[in-house]
Formats: C-alpha cells, structure tokens, sequence
C-alpha cells in the first residue's frame, strides 16, 4: 500500500501479486491492485482486477468508481450506465453510486448534468477527493474556470 502511495505502482503491483492467494483475493486488496493499474493507464488489466473485486465483494462500493473511470476510458458506455444503475440500486447513499453516475453522464457528454450528481455525492462525502477530481474535469469540459 505505500508503494502505491508513493505511486509506486510496479512495485507494488508485485508486492501484491506476491502475497497468498487467501490475502490477494480479498476486496482491498483486488481494489489496490485495480487502482495501481488506472494510475499506469493499463485500463485493461484495472477493469479485471476491479471487475474480480465486484466478484469477491459483490456488495463493496468503494473501488466502483475506479472501474466506473476505465469504462469512461475505455469509451464502455453500456458497461457504465449498467454499473451506475447497480450502485444506485444497492446504496443511494454512498458518494461512489452518484460519482458513477456522474461518471456516466460525462462520456454522454452531459457535463452540466454530471456536475449535478458529482454534488450529490459531494454532499455524501465533501471529502471524497475523487469526486472533487472528476468534479474539476468537467468544469475543465466546459471552459468554465471561474
């Protein structure tokens, strides 16, 4: 985890990948690993990593809003509307269920209506700093910089 921190991401992605199966399988860990290959834009191996996370935890949100950022990357629109769909229906107060759907309003290029649901699940969490990010891409998509 401090690799990843440190965005050591191949160092820790081989820190992970050396631990036994019984602690590699797990939610965190899988959501860490998920997260190190976003940072390296291996949006592939991310969406197995977070996808297999969804598997061992079906019932985790954190980490979706990571796999909600590979579909957008990937340009998986299905994928995304039926991931925000999911969270949505499984916790309508968790600040990632409303970061995805933000997420998937962005790549419908709905920039005013995804800011809307970023401030959804800003007021969930105000320090969901990932929110605050993708929060900032859009406003960034619609030149607006004040």
């Amino acid at each position: 985890y401090h690799q990843l921190c440190q965005f050591r991401c191949k160092d820790a992605l081989q820190l992970f990948h050396s631990l036994p199966h019984a602690q590699r399988n797990t939610g965190w860990v899988l959501h860490m690993e998920g997260k190190a290959y976003l940072e390296m834009s291996d949006y592939r191996n991310a969406q197995r990593s977070l996808e297999r996370m969804q598997r061992v935890e079906p019932h985790r949100s954190k980490g979706l809003e990571l796999l909600s950022t590979v579909f957008w990357q990937l340009k998986k629109d299905v994928e995304l509307a039926y991931l925000a769909q999911k969270a949505v229906d499984f916790d309508r107060m968790s600040p990632e269920a409303w970061c995805i759907v933000g997420n998937c309003l962005s790549l419908q290029k709905e920039h005013e209506t995804a800011l809307v649901f970023f401030g959804r699940s800003l007021q969930l969490d105000p320090s969901f700093t990932y929110t605050h990010t993708l929060s900032g891409y859009e406003y960034m998509a619609n030149e607006d910089f004040e």
